[in-house]
């Protein structure tokens, strides 16, 4: 049987990656929910719409709501 690249089999291992680089990041970095607050209000009136882009994209990538509703 010949072995197929399909989106499944590519696209798991690179969640995968991105998830581990993610609580990496967390962890050597320590964001915080003042950091994040600070940056989208650095951003000026751009940062309604960056939140709206946030909110879009956060079903994506199955990032619980309860840490961005307190923003």
């Amino acid at each position: 049987m010949k072995n197929k690249l399909t989106l499944k089999n590519t696209l798991g291992p690179l969640w995968i990656i991105a998830i581990l680089g993610a609580v990496y990041y967390y962890i050597t970095v320590g964001v915080s929910v003042d950091d994040i607050r600070g940056y989208l209000g650095g951003l000026g009136i751009w940062s309604g719409v960056a939140f709206i882009i946030a909110y879009t994209v956060r079903p994506l990538v199955f990032f619980p709501t309860s840490i961005m509703t307190p923003l």
